[in-house]
């Protein structure tokens, strides 16, 4: 009640609403919109307390009434119009995919309206569907921020900019020496598991084994993506067999069904011998076989093989040549 003319607050004119001169004395402004005060009076309420009325040419006897909420006329009334819309988030998803240094990014959200991408190395971007060069290879947290009408979404993932481990390896034997060569993508270390309680951190290591068997060896590789097993089977044997190895000859399809396709294109030519041996050890097939200097291929039939793991054994110039091999049952 202590307002008056003379210390009337401060006031602002940004966001005004002007209403048109009136035509005559009683003329009705039944529809004057402060939707705007109301927003900035939410917004910011410390400083926003209520709004200034004021005639453009506040001379004397110049006035303008407001209808109170208890008027007669329903319509002089001043009314609080409340607008609402229920409607779910987007959620963000997105996929990539990674060629050498370089990522696409694919947003795969179900309505974004605006996109915002962090790379993990400090470089951002504001595009649907953008692609990024990495300066480095490594592995790098990537995030994308997503808007609609409805709100936000965030989703991350880590992404791999580099070569799997992907742990590979041969090996042949000298007795009861089995010497295994690692073939595995840039890893760093390396752990192998020979499959008799004996373990190896060496890249190529050579291991003793004392007793004829199968043994299941395992190479855990690591680099700095990620870190991966490979095993196999290593069939050892004390029958005057000189040298083993998985890399001599290919076969072909893996797994099989009904046939296996065998080539070897870098023996020397001279007699031999193919074998096929079940997981038991026992021969269940036995083929003679004869290679020019051109190479040797060989097609071995299947038919009625049970599905189960297999050993194919070629034997030529002294030396003996092993590789396992899966036979499924086709429908």
């Amino acid at each position: 009640m202590a307002v008056t003319w003379n210390n009337q607050p401060s006031a602002t004119s940004f966001g005004e609403v002007d209403l048109p001169a009136s035509l005559y004395q009683t003329q009705d402004y039944p529809d004057i919109d402060i939707t705007r005060f109301v927003s900035d009076w939410v917004a910011d309420p410390q400083h926003n307390f209520g709004m200034l009325f004021r005639i453009a040419d506040e001379s004397v006897f110049r006035s303008m009434l407001f209808g109170s909420s208890d008027n007669p006329d329903a319509s002089l009334r001043p009314k609080l119009v409340v607008t609402y819309k229920i409607c779910a988030v987007s959620v963000a998803h997105f996929a990539y995919s990674v060629l050498g240094s370089e990522v696409q990014f694919h947003d795969s959200s179900s309505s974004a309206q605006t996109w915002y991408w962090s790379f993990g190395d400090g470089y951002f971007s504001n595009l649907k569907n953008p692609f990024h060069n990495y300066a480095q290879l490594g592995k790098y947290y990537a995030c994308l921020s997503i808007t609609d009408s409805c709100g936000s979404s965030q989703s991350c993932d880590t992404i791999y900019v580099c070569h799997q481990p992907d742990p590979r390896f041969s090996f042949v034997t000298h007795g009861h020496l089995v010497s295994f060569t690692v073939s595995s993508y840039s890893p760093v270390p390396w752990y192998w598991s020979f499959g008799d309680d004996f373990f190896s951190d060496l890249q190529n290591p050579t291991h003793y084994f004392r007793d004829p068997g199968t043994y299941y060896v395992c190479l855990t590789s690591k680099n700095i993506c990620n870190q991966q097993t490979f095993c196999d089977s290593v069939l050892f044997q004390t029958n005057g067999v000189n040298n083993l190895s998985g890399e001599v000859f290919s076969l072909y399809p893996v797994p099989a069904s009904d046939h296996l396709n065998m080539a070897s294109p870098g023996l020397q030519p001279g007699p031999g011998e193919i074998n096929i041996i079940n997981e038991a050890g026992a021969v269940i097939f036995r083929k003679h076989i004869n290679w020019t200097s051109r190479g040797f291929f060989d097609s071995i039939d299947l038919t009625g093989f049970s599905p189960g793991f297999y050993y194919l054994r070629m034997i030529a110039n002294h030396a003996t040549f092993l590789k396992k091999f899966v036979m499924i049952k086709t429908l």
